[in-house]
């Protein structure tokens, strides 16, 4: 556990700071945020098996979710569709460059 704490200590310490003076700025930096990991790191332990399963179960679903919606209304894929049907359409004799019919 000395490790982990060490290792957070180093890359959060590590972080540029800006010298420019804000109108707010976190106090206590690093002291506070190293604080607020260890204790997620100690609320996460805490955590049962059960609760860590349904956890992964609605990770899964939801990335599933997420990604396949994505996909499937993309611009990018719509973009591939249109040139698709554009290239079926056209004649042998006609050209077409880029989706446009020269």
């Amino acid at each position: 556990m000395g490790g982990v704490v060490l290792a957070l200590t180093g890359v959060i310490a590590k972080q540029p700071r800006n010298k420019a003076k804000l109108n707010f700025s976190t106090p206590l930096v690093p002291l506070l945020p190293i604080v607020s990991v260890m204790m997620n790191i100690y609320l996460m332990v805490t955590l049962s098996a059960t609760t860590w399963v349904r956890f992964a179960v609605w990770m899964t679903l939801g990335f599933i979710i997420y990604f396949g919606y994505g996909v499937w209304h993309s611009k990018e894929r719509r973009s591939d569709e249109q040139e698709v049907i554009l290239y079926d359409v056209a004649d042998k004799d006609s050209r077409v460059v880029d989706g446009v019919y020269r």
